[in-house]
């Protein structure tokens, strides 16, 4: 089995997984992971014929977390991410058998209290993805580290413990009926129709609805800019750069870099993102535009723009029209080439 090493450095959670003798990368499952954002999950890095390298901010180890004094709804926001996550698993293909359900390898957001797995996209004779196990130890954890007798925990327990349950469909319909609100809280996984089934948005509505020329076709190719450009700015968008918008609320917009988790707060009309050096967040990715595209504040809205970049921005995985203005939410999820990003309201 792969031997871990886990690194916390600053907000920065790498997991560096050296593989064992026999077991070896399936270039199948890594291609998944680099063509779709895989929510839940870390996105794993080849480095070597032995080596994977996950890379996440702003996360602490579950068990860590679940030290604390865990309440119902943060309880069953961690049961219902699990089983959508077995979902996403077999969703697109992958092997249960590789997702690392173990506490201490599954990280949580404080913030979003999103849960981020490992999944090992190796062939390998080891399995080690065990739903019930996995709920089980993590209640174990809860309880032992309660101050009080919950029994939101002690009846989970005892329903894990019950052999007629042993389904992941069964896990489901007992936190629908103790707990059903919790499912509007988390992104589910999703199923097509006609029998094809993705997460990925993008693949759904290219597969059902053609009429839109500006869904991606097919396999993207991210063209490097090597080539200098030219940005000619309006007079507004001059002025609007020079221009600090002085919030007069508690409301802070902040646009966060997944890969390194860079944090920039949006506090201009106009916040400019690309990999030139004159821009407010600079991105060192060849793949993005040295204007890529903007945040625009108006009458206390957000909205993002695509400023005719060449390998497109995304808005919760439905690509952008250029230089179309789309109103924002708190924790939209963006991406810009293949640089991934997080808006959210602090």
């Amino acid at each position: 089995m792969a031997k871990y090493r886990i690194v916390s450095k600053g907000n920065i959670v790498t997991i560096k997984s050296k593989l064992s003798f026999g077991e070896q990368i399936n270039e199948r499952e890594i291609n998944i992971f680099e063509r779709q954002i895989f929510r839940g999950c870390f996105r794993p890095r080849q480095e070597g014929k032995k080596t994977i390298i996950y890379t996440a901010p702003n996360v602490i180890q579950l068990t860590s977390y679940l030290k604390r004094e865990i309440e119902k709804e943060a309880f069953y926001q961690i049961i219902a991410q699990t089983i959508e996550m077995t979902k996403r698993i077999e969703m697109n293909g992958l092997y249960m058998c590789n997702l690392m359900l173990q506490p201490e390898l599954v990280y949580i957001s404080e913030r979003t209290k999103e849960l981020f797995f490992v999944y090992q996209p190796i062939i390998s004779r080891v399995t080690s993805g065990n739903v019930y196990a996995f709920l089980g130890d993590i209640t174990q954890i809860a309880i032992k580290n309660s101050k009080i007798m919950k029994s939101f925990l002690t009846d989970f327990e005892m329903f894990l413990n019950d052999i007629q349950n042993y389904k992941v469909e069964h896990i489901e319909q007992y936190v629908e009926k103790k707990y059903p609100q919790v499912f509007k809280k988390i992104v589910k996984a999703e199923t097509g129709r006609s029998g094809f089934i993705t997460n990925d948005r993008v693949s759904y509505e290219e597969h059902y609805d053609r009429r839109h020329n500006n869904v991606d076709k097919g396999t993207i190719l991210l063209v490097e800019e090597d080539e200098p450009e030219t940005d000619v700015l309006s007079k507004t968008e001059e002025y609007d750069r020079e221009t600090t918008v002085l919030q007069q609320c508690d409301e802070v917009p902040v646009l966060e870099r997944i890969k390194t988790g860079e944090c920039a707060e949006i506090q201009k009309s106009l916040f400019s993102i690309g990999k030139g050096t004159d821009n407010d967040f600079v991105i060192d990715n060849k793949a993005v535009s040295r204007r890529h595209a903007v945040v625009q504040i108006q009458n206390g809205d957000y909205f993002l723009i695509d400023k005719e970049s060449t390998n497109f921005t995304y808005l919760n995985g439905s690509r952008l029209e250029k230089e179309v203005p789309y109103k924002l939410a708190s924790n939209d999820s963006i991406r810009m080439a293949d640089e991934e990003f997080l808006f959210y309201i602090n």
